[in-house]
């Protein structure tokens, strides 16, 4: 495993998760073309260190599917 730096950067607007998660969704999936199904938010639970035993960092799955006015547009 090599660690590579992403070719592009996702400029995410928002404070908290809730507004983060609506300017993914209008501002980067819509873009490209996809629609919102269904948003959850869970916890992402991570090893700890020498203060904590873990962490608990909140994670969004999301359901997409293509826009019906995506079809034939450019990407």
């Amino acid at each position: 495993g090599k660690w590579q730096r992403p070719n592009n950067h996702l400029k995410i607007a928002g404070k908290t998760w809730e507004e983060q998660v609506t300017n993914m969704c209008s501002e980067v999936f819509q873009r490209v073309g996809f629609e919102l199904e269904a948003v959850t938010r869970l916890p992402y639970l991570c090893e700890g260190d020498m203060y904590n035993d873990y962490y608990v960092l909140d994670d969004a799955v999301f359901v997409l599917k293509a826009s019906e006015d995506a079809e034939g547009s450019p990407q």
